[in-house]
């Protein structure tokens, strides 16, 4: 008998086409339909995650550069979680033995926070100076 799959595997089969199919639908809901963002409602100015529902829409269209440079994060996001979804999914189907992930040690944790914080502030950094008012 195989060893069971960890529940992280079934996670990332669903997360990408998830998104995937989030992004196609989204395309064809009216203008009216689509959300707005509060914090660039209540101040004018663009919030970290501001273009990420566009950014969306503009990825699974097939329009990587426009989504790019709408949203950079959020794309990187996009392709990061289709990769490791099409890993999962061909690791599945092939039945190829899935490690299991270890704890991150409290360095490795650290690391990651302050790297992601960095990558979010870099990201809004970016939105202000594109799209000041935007």
């Amino acid at each position: 008998m195989p060893p069971p799959r960890p529940p992280a595997l079934y996670l990332a089969l669903a997360v990408g086409p998830g998104l995937f199919l989030l992004g196609v639908l989204a395309r064809q809901w009216p203008a009216a339909a689509q959300p707005t963002c509060v914090a660039h409602a209540l101040t004018g100015l663009p919030c970290p995650g501001c273009g990420s529902y566009r950014a969306l829409c503009l990825f699974t269209a097939g329009r990587w550069m426009e989504a790019w440079r709408l949203q950079p994060l959020m794309t990187v996001f996009f392709a990061l979680m289709l990769l490791l979804s099409a890993a999962a999914w061909l690791g599945w189907l092939f039945r190829i033995p899935v490690p299991e992930p270890r704890p991150l040690t409290r360095r490795e944790q650290l690391l990651l926070a302050v790297g992601l914080a960095l990558a979010v502030l870099t990201n809004w950094f970016y939105l202000l100076a594109v799209r000041p008012g935007a």
